[in-house]
């Protein structure tokens, strides 16, 4: 009797969750609603384990056609929701209301694309009778995520590993397989999770469940080795100071509070002396002028480096070879300027604009936008250690990243500004993947914002240390050198590379079957 009843109740719910029925899009809608909440600000990390359930369940009794359109509209509601910042940016920038509405509007449509192939594709994988299907759900949302990071000059922003940012414990594959890694493990897990409730539903047998959590157990104990693994540590670290001016972004290039700025940095700066830094580091463009073109700044920085006896670190701007770069200059206790770094991955559409001929002649504000040439060279500047720089936007590219480190950097230093942002979610958003970044390469990071967050982040991805946002600050901290190369950093995107094949794979020769 118990038994008829059961199998009275799976088949209502197979009927209710039909193709024909409008729950099972509700679903796909549903989890692009839930994965707004993994991410900063909300930072419900642990919600984004089983937030994909609904999508997959919602997938498995779509067609890949209807599942595609779905979830486009998922990925809609999940990049309005995350990406809102856009809006108000824009509006802080005097940019008309219709253009910031299109701006948002174009890039989470964009985005979305990534969400409508997954489903479709996710319709094709669970459809089939492959008790392998968790991990290739797994590898086509790192394929996604990869091809996200390098197409149309790539845009990384909240990968999946993201959502874990202040999850330690949880980021430790990434320095075998990079952020792709975290992401694999936290879509795998969802996946495993559907096999059990096709199981209930008597769509899957239990081979299924029980190879998946095979591999689940498998790389929670991977991850919990690397966590647990000493690593090699140089016990000649060294002092930072990391200075935040909290300058307005909308007075910075204004004439009128250059002096302001002068004033801020100098105070600043003279203050952190007290606690004898070897490296001191200013955020992004932090000089309100051209260097070294402009030799009153020049001046300026090598007469307070002298003062100071530490290593100077800062972002300006600068002319070279009839080209303008968005630059890092480090400079010597000794005010000689030692080392320098061009940014060689550019903001679309703040630093350059792509077919900029093109599109500004339908959109004429953006012939006011760009004018920035790329450098060329991942340069490790030479300091009290060797530092790889990363100019913010950079900080969202794993490979480009780890280039520094395999060129010998032993400390990562981001600098950032993101006071275009004001109070919203961006900044948050934007720390969370310099988290990542740190795990990676198992190096210390030093993140310089000019308004926020600037953070002190230790190799195992903990906040050592982190400053107010909007407020001025100075940071303090004892960093650690390391010359350990790990796997990541020496193979890149080895395992995102796996992923791809197997999900082309999966996608272009395995068979339908019933």
């Amino acid at each position: 009797m118990a038994v008829g009843k059961n199998a009275r109740n799976v088949a209502v719910l197979n009927i209710i969750l039909s193709k024909s029925s409008f729950l099972p899009r509700f679903f796909v809608l549903l989890s692009g609603v839930l994965a707004v909440f993994c991410f900063p600000r909300f930072n419900g990390g642990g919600l984004a384990w089983i937030c994909f359930l609904p999508l997959l369940m919602g997938c498995f009794y779509l067609e890949p056609m209807d599942a595609f359109g779905w979830g486009w509209g998922a990925g809609l509601l999940f990049n309005l929701g995350t990406l809102y910042w856009i809006y108000p940016t824009c509006r802080w920038a005097s940019v008309s209301v219709p253009v910031a509405v299109l701006g948002l509007v174009s890039l989470s449509v964009y985005l979305g694309v990534y969400w409508a192939v997954f489903c479709g594709g996710a319709g094709v994988f669970l459809r089939k009778n492959i008790f392998l299907f968790p991990f290739y759900l797994g590898a086509l949302w790192v394929s996604l995520e990869l091809i996200r990071t390098h197409f149309l000059t790539g845009f990384p922003w909240l990968l999946l590993a993201y959502s874990q940012w202040h999850r330690p414990f949880f980021l430790s594959l990434a320095e075998w397989g990079g952020a792709y890694a975290v992401s694999f493990f936290v879509f795998f897990t969802n996946g495993v999770l559907v096999s059990v409730a096709l199981v209930f539903l008597d769509r899957r047998s239990w081979r299924t469940v029980f190879i998946g959590g095979l591999g689940f157990v498998a790389l929670l104990s991977l991850d919990f080795y690397l966590w647990r693994k000493p690593h090699p540590q140089n016990n000649s670290g060294f002092s930072v100071a990391l200075i935040q001016g909290n300058i307005d972004q909308y007075r910075k290039w204004n004439a009128f509070y250059e002096k302001s700025v002068v004033e801020t940095y100098s105070r600043l700066t003279r203050w952190a002396v007290f606690s004898r830094p070897n490296l001191i580091v200013w955020p992004e463009t932090a000089v309100p002028g051209w260097v070294p073109n402009d030799s009153i700044y020049l001046d300026w920085l090598t007469n307070l480096t002298k003062e100071t006896g530490a290593y100077l670190l800062t972002g300006a701007v600068t002319r070279n070879g009839g080209r303008d770069y968005n630059a890092v200059f480090l400079f010597s206790a000794q005010g000689a300027m030692v080392s320098s770094y061009f940014k060689q991955h550019l903001v679309p559409f703040g630093e350059f604009v792509p077919m900029g001929r093109f599109l500004g002649r339908w959109i004429k504000v953006l012939n006011a936008l760009g004018g920035f040439s790329r450098g060329q060279k991942s340069s490790v500047l030479c300091g009290p250690v060797p530092l790889g720089v990363t100019v913010c936007f950079e900080g969202l590219f794993p490979d480009l990243v780890r280039r520094f480190v395999y060129n010998g950097a032993e400390i990562l230093v981001n600098i950032t500004n993101d006071g275009w942002y004001r109070d919203t979610a961006a900044p948050e958003q934007h720390l969370a993947a310099n988290v990542l970044r740190a795990v990676e390469n198992r190096r210390w990071l030093l993140r310089v914002a000019n308004t926020g967050i600037s953070a002190v982040i230790d190799p195992w991805g903990r906040l050592v240390t982190t400053g107010p946002l909007l407020k001025e600050s100075v940071l303090l901290a004892h960093v650690i050198p390391l010359q350990e190369k790990t796997f990541y950093t020496r193979y890149g995107n080895v395992f995102a590379g796996g992923c791809f094949c197997l999900s082309l794979f999966g996608i272009v020769f395995w068979k339908r079957q019933k």
